[in-house]
């Protein structure tokens, strides 16, 4: 059994999703998954499944999506945040350190270290920074399936606080290098495929249409 095939089980380990039957969320870690999953399993009453029970051809699979390389300058604040470590980024050998790790935890994993060639297959819904927005187009999603909307509890969405907002542009300054303008080279190899997935999904996806059918990155053109 290869490494690569070992890390990829691995990952399933934690991965999250629920379901109501005809449609699939899938908890992908800080793209706004606390807000979502607790939305879907608490108000509507989706119930939790693992991975392994997800049926691709039968259910519609969807998540949400943002900028991998913010996506895990947000990852890696939440693992020292949990782990009370916040401290450690004013420290420069630590600084060093942090900006050739690819990856710390779930909260920084590769989409495709989790999910695999399935990203293709999952219906991504951008985050834009209006988390309105977001949720609107969630729910034109929502409608396609009969699904019952509900008024959502922004509240629940968490903003950043100022200190938590300072944090995440200082790890945005260490990580860029200063001399280059971008990511050490095998920290930009490990979200290359994530990079890639984003760009494409950004160039298909249309925020303005009527309906989810004119709106997915799915759809055929």
């Amino acid at each position: 059994m290869s490494l690569e095939h070992v890390r990829y089980q691995r990952a399933k380990n934690y991965i999250q999703a629920c379901t109501n039957g005809p449609l699939t969320y899938l908890r992908t870690l800080k793209n706004a998954s606390s807000f979502f999953y607790n939305s879907f399993t608490g108000s509507l009453r989706w119930w939790p499944i693992s991975w392994a029970e997800i049926q691709w051809h039968e259910t519609h699979v969807f998540s949400h999506i943002q900028d991998p390389v913010e996506r895990r300058h947000k990852g890696i604040l939440e693992y020292l945040l949990i782990t009370n470590c916040e401290d450690l980024l004013l420290d420069t050998k630590f600084q060093r350190l942090i900006k050739h790790v690819p990856c710390m935890d779930e909260h920084t994993v590769s989409l495709f270290e989790m999910y695999g060639s399935w990203c293709h297959s999952i219906d991504w819904i951008p985050l834009y920074p209006d988390h309105a927005m977001t949720t609107a187009l969630t729910e034109k999603l929502l409608k396609v399936y009969g699904q019952r909307l509900f008024p959502w509890d922004h509240a629940e969405a968490r903003p950043a606080s100022d200190n938590m907002r300072e944090l995440c542009q200082l790890l945005r300054d260490i990580w860029i290098d200063a001399d280059q303008g971008y990511l050490p080279g095998h920290t930009k190899a490990y979200l290359s495929r994530d990079l890639d997935l984003y760009d494409k999904v950004m160039s298909k996806f249309n925020p303005h249409g009527d309906q989810w059918s004119n709106c997915s990155w799915l759809r055929q053109e």
